[in-house]
C-alpha cells in the first residue's frame, strides 16, 4: 500500500514497501582509506592556491593568525561534530538531520544542493589543470613565448603584466569584455571538461571500495612534489624575498575586519565543513571507530598542507619579483589564476623543466578530482539512501545510477567553458563559499547543539568511543564558534562589496539575478523541508513544532543495528527509517 501512517510521535512514515527498503550500509576496507579519503576531499586545489592568495592579499604572514586562531575555535570543532554525527546516524547529511531534528531536515537538502553547484564549477579549475598538463609536453613551453606581451591592450592587461599572465587570459580563457559578452564555447575546454567527468565516473563507480583504493595514489603523490618544489624554488634568485613576506607578519592588517572573515572562510572551506562530505564520508566508519584522533589527523594535515604550499607559491612570487624588478605585493594576480600564471614561468626556468611541468599539473588534477569525487559520493549517498532498491529496480545497476549523476553535473558546467566562464566562476564562488556556507554552518551548528543537544551529542559519543568530548567542545559548539558564525555573517552583510574579478566590477543585474538568485535558490531549502515536516505531522501547529524537534532515537538506533547486522537479515525485513521524505 502506498497510504501514508502516522508514528507514535506523529510524524507520518510510509509503510514497507519494496522500493523504500534500505541498502545494505558500505564501509571504508580500513581506518587508513578512510583518513586518505577525507584528507583527498578537503585538501583540494583551495589548499594551492586560495590559502597563498589570501596570505598574498591580506599581508603576508599576518594572516596566519586569525587562521591559527579560527582554526582552533572553529574548525577542530565543527569537524569533530559533523564527524560524531556521521558516524552515529550512518547516514549522509539529509538523513542524519531527519533522524536527529526533523524539522531542519532542508539543511541537508542546503548542503546537496550546495555541494552539487560547487562541483560543476570547481571542476572547471581540474579543466584548467589537463589544459596545462597537455601543454607542458611541448617545448618550449607555449606561455615563455614573448610575443604574448604584444597583447597588452587587452583587459587584463598592465604594466606588470607578464607572458604567463597573458597566456591564461588570453590563450586559454579567450576570456570576454565582461559576463554581459558570454561569447562562444571553446571547445579544447569542453573537451577536457568530458575527460575530467568520465576520470571522475571511473574513480567512483563501484563506490567507497575503489575510491578508497584511488586516494592511495591521489592523496599521497602531490606531498612528494611539494616537497620537491619547495627545495628546488629556495634556490631560485629572489625565493627568500617572497617566503620573508609570507612569514612575518604587518600586525596593520589585524585591524581589519575582513582578514578575520576571509580567515574563518577559509577554514571551513578548507576543511569541508557545511558541504556534508565530512558527515557522508563519515557513515561509512564503524560504529566504534574513534574520532578525536581522526579529527587532529585531518586538521594537522590540512593545515600543514596549506602552509607548504604558501612556501612554495611564495617562492615563486619571489622569484617573478626578481626577475621583473617590482616588489613581490605589486605583482599583478588574481584568484585561482594564481598557480596558472605564477608557477608556469616558475617551471619553465627548472632543470629538466617538462618533467616538472607535467608533475606539477598532474598534482593539481590530483588534488582536484579527489575533492570532486568525494562531492560525487556525497550526491550519490544521499540518493542511495533515499531511493536506492526503486533506482536500483530501474537501472538494474548502482553504476548507471552514478554515470547519470555525473552527465547531469557536466551539463551544468558547460557555461564555465565559455569565454566569460572565468566571470561566472568568480560569482558563484564568492556566494556560494562565502556566504551560503557560513549560514549553513551556524544553522548546523545550532540544530546540533542546542535543539539536538551537546548532552545527547555527548553520549552518542559515548557510545561509540567509550569517552565524552571535552568541555573545550561543548563550549565551542554551544558559544564561540556560533558567535564568530554571526559576526562574519553580519560583516559580510554590513561589509557587502559587489563582486569583481581584478579590475572587472560585475554589473548590477549579475549579482542580483545570477549570484543572489543562486543563494536564495539553496537557502530555501530550508523553510520548504520546515513545510513539509510540518504538514505530515498531526496536532495542533505546537505539538507539530514540538513532535518536529524531537529525534529519531528509535531510528537511528534500528538504523546502526540493521548495518551493523544486514548480512542476517534478508532483503525484506530491512526497512529504510523514517526520513520523512523529501520535498516535493
Amino acid at each position: 500500500m502506498d497510504r501514508n501512517v502516522k508514528t507514535e510521535e506523529g510524524l507520518a512514515k510510509r509503510p514497507r514497501s519494496g522500493n523504500r527498503r534500505s541498502l545494505p550500509r558500505e564501509s571504508w576496507t580500513n581506518q587508513v582509506e578512510f583518513l586518505l579519503a577525507t584528507i583527498g576531499s578537503v585538501v583540494g586545489l583551495g589548499n594551492i592556491w586560495r590559502f597563498p592568495f589570501l596570505c598574498y592579499q591580506h599581508g603576508g604572514g599576518a594572516f596566519l593568525i586569525p587562521y591559527m586562531l579560527m582554526l582552533l575555535l572553529c574548525g577542530i570543532a565543527s569537524l569533530y561534530m559533523e564527524m560524531a554525527v556521521g558516524q552515529y546516524s550512518r547516514r549522509g547529511p539529509y538523513h542524519m538531520l531527519c533522524q536527529f531534528c526533523p524539522l531542519f531536515k532542508g539543511l541537508g537538502l542546503l548542503m546537496i544542493v550546495a555541494s552539487g553547484i560547487g562541483t560543476t564549477f570547481y571542476i572547471i579549475v581540474v579543466v584548467w589543470s589537463m589544459f596545462y598538463l597537455f601543454k607542458s609536453f611541448h617545448s618550449p613551453f607555449p606561455w615563455q613565448d614573448r610575443a604574448l606581451l604584444g597583447y597588452n591592450e587587452s583587459f587584463h592587461a598592465n604594466a606588470s603584466t607578464s607572458a604567463g599572465q597573458v597566456y591564461f587570459h588570453q590563450k586559454m580563457l579567450r576570456i570576454s569584455q565582461g559576463i554581459s559578452h558570454p561569447g562562444g564555447i571553446c571547445w579544447d575546454l569542453l573537451g577536457l571538461l568530458l575527460l575530467a567527468w568520465i576520470a571522475v565516473y571511473f574513480c567512483i563507480f563501484r563506490g567507497i571500495k575503489l575510491a578508497g583504493k584511488v586516494v592511495y595514489f591521489t592523496a599521497l603523490f602531490p606531498y612528494c612534489l611539494l616537497l620537491g618544489l619547495l627545495i628546488n624554488n629556495c634556490l631560485l634568485p629572489g625565493a627568500w624575498e617572497g617566503i620573508s613576506y609570507f612569514i612575518v607578519p604587518r600586525w596593520s592588517k589585524l585591524m581589519n575586519v575582513e582578514v578575520w572573515i576571509q580567515a574563518a572562510g577559509q577554514i571551513f572551506t578548507s576543511l569541508g565543513i557545511g558541504g556534508g562530505v565530512i558527515i557522508s564520508f563519515s557513515s561509512f566508519k564503524d560504529f566504534n571507530s574513534v574520532l578525536l584522533r581522526d579529527v587532529l589527523v585531518i586538521v594537522l594535515v590540512n593545515s600543514m598542507t596549506s602552509i607548504l604550499s604558501g612556501f612554495v607559491i611564495f617562492s615563486g612570487l619571489g622569484y617573478l619579483s626578481h626577475v621583473y624588478n617590482t616588489p613581490v605585493e605589486n605583482i599583478a594576480v588574481d584568484g585561482p589564476g594564481l598557480v596558472f600564471m605564477v608557477y608556469p614561468e616558475v617551471l619553465s626556468t627548472m632543470p629538466l623543466a617538462s618533467v616538472w611541468a607535467v608533475s606539477f599539473f598532474f598534482m593539481l588534477f590530483c588534488l582536484g578530482i579527489d575533492s570532486v569525487f568525494a562531492n560525487v559520493e556525497m550526491f550519490t549517498t544521499f540518493v542511495m539512501d533515499s531511493c536506492g532498491p526503486y533506482l536500483l529496480q530501474k537501472l538494474h545497476r548502482k553504476e548507471f545510477v552514478v554515470l547519470l549523476i555525473c552527465l547531469t553535473q557536466m551539463i551544468m558546467g558547460i557555461p564555465y567553458t565559455t569565454q566569460s566562464g572565468m566571470y561566472l566562476f568568480q560569482l558563484m564562488q564568492a556566494h556560494i563559499i562565502f556566504f551560503v556556507n557560513p549560514i549553513g554552518i551556524l544553522i548546523e551548528l545550532v540544530v546540533i547543539s542546542w535543539i539536538y543537544g551537546t548532552k545527547r551529542l555527548c553520549a552518542n559519543v559515548k557510545e561509540m568511543t567509550g569517552q565524552k568530548p571535552g568541555l573545550f567542545f561543548q563550549i565551542c559548539w554551544r558559544f564561540l564558534s556560533p558567535c564568530i558564525l554571526v559576526a562574519i555573517i553580519l560583516s559580510k552583510i554590513i561589509l557587502y562589496k559587489t563582486v569583481h574579478y581584478g579590475e572587472y566590477t560585475y554589473p548590477s543585474w549579475a549579482s542580483a539575478f545570477l549570484g543572489w538568485m543562486t543563494t536564495i535558490f539553496i537557502l530555501i531549502w530550508i523553510p520548504l523541508g520546515m513545510v513539509h515536516t510540518l504538514t505530515r505531522t498531526t496536532g495542533t501547529f505546537w505539538q507539530r513544532l514540538v513532535k518536529s524537534i524531537k529525534p529519531t532515537f528509535s531510528a537511528v538506533r534500528e538504523s546502526n543495528e540493521l548495518n551493523l547486522g544486514s548480512q542476517e537479515l534478508p532483503p525484506e525485513d530491512v526497512d529504510h527509517h523514517n526520513d520523512g521524505g523529501v520535498p516535493g
